[in-house]
This record gives structure tokens, C-alpha cells and sequence, in this order.
């Protein structure tokens, strides 16, 4: 299981990380968020979708639980904050969603973290300030190397911080 450990010291600085994460995206990935309410879910997921080159305003899918958007690849931006049964979970239609031109974002996806297809790349959100933020991103798949195009792209848009492979991410340095 690959992993990485940044830092966000903005909401802009966190946008434009996703965007360009987005960027490298190749179609049928699965990103699970996780993390407390206000940490930054529903932010990532808007540079995803500037990434993919979406031009609809995202908002939280939490009444809806589903919203898809069109780009270069389909978005499909799923929250399961309000999912309370293993049956909620299956009537979304998850392998429905999964397409080789589609990227599907999930917000709060430890609520079924077992039940979710693999390869799936979590990323866990932690508030270290008003505005800081750290975003950790593990693998979850059965071919170690699945992510790993994806996770050496991200070393080379931040700045090493130590070598515990933790990186820092601001405006400036994207």
C-alpha cells in the first residue's frame, strides 16, 4: 500500500492541488474522501473538477447524494454522509457508475470503505488550523502499483518538506 502526506495552507492552494491531480486522471479511478465536517472534502473535489475541465459550480451532493458532471472524463461526485444501511449504499448503483471515461469522487467513504470496488485511492483530510490542512493519500487495490502514475505526479507538483515523504502545498508553489 502506497502513501503519501501533504499539506494545504489554503482553499485555493487545495483546489489547485486536486486540479492538477485531476489533470493525470485516466478514467475508471476511484478517490474516496475522508474526514470531519469543514476539512476540505467537498473543496477537493471542486479541483477535480476544474481539472477535468468541468465548467458547472460543484456543491455537496449531500441531499442527493449523486451528481454527475461532464469534462474530458465523467465526474460522478458521490456523498454518503446521509447513508445509514449497507442498503442505502447499493442503491446508489456504484457498478453503474464505474466506466473506463468516469472518475468517481466520494465524500465520506469510510461509511463503506469495505463495500467500495478496488483500486480505490483514499484521501483523508485532518484540520491542522483555520486554514491548514493535511491530505493523506493511501492505496487501497490488489496491484501495489496501481496509483503509483498518479502519486509520483504529485511529488513534482510540491515541495519535499522531510523525508518521510510529507510534502507542503501553497499557492505559490503551484
Amino acid at each position: 500500500m502506497a502513501s503519501r502526506v501533504y499539506q494545504s495552507h489554503s482553499e485555493s492552494a487545495t483546489q489547485t492541488f486536486a486540479a492538477r491531480l485531476a489533470r493525470r486522471l485516466r478514467g475508471g479511478e476511484i478517490l474516496g474522501l475522508v474526514g470531519p465536517l469543514g476539512s476540505g472534502k467537498t473543496c477537493f473535489a471542486k479541483g477535480i473538477a476544474r481539472g477535468l475541465a468541468i465548467p458547472q459550480i460543484i456543491t455537496s451532493p449531500s441531499f442527493v447524494l449523486l451528481k454527475s458532471y461532464q469534462g474530458r472524463l465523467t465526474l460522478h461526485h458521490v456523498d454518503f454522509y446521509r447513508l445509514e444501511m449497507p442498503n442505502d449504499f447499493f442503491s446508489i448503483g456504484m457498478d453503474e457508475l464505474l466506466a473506463p471515461d468516469a472518475v468517481i469522487v466520494i465524500e465520506w467513504a469510510d461509511r463503506f470503505l469495505p463495500l467500495l470496488p478496488k483500486p480505490l485511492l483514499l484521501i483523508s483530510f485532518e484540520v491542522l488550523g483555520r486554514n491548514d490542512r493535511q491530505l493523506s493519500f493511501e492505496t487501497h487495490e490488489a496491484h501495489p502499483d496501481h496509483f503509483n502514475y498518479l502519486l509520483q505526479n504529485l511529488d513534482i507538483v510540491t515541495k519535499r518538506l522531510a523525508p518521510d515523504k510529507q510534502r507542503t502545498i501553497s499557492k505559490d508553489d503551484l
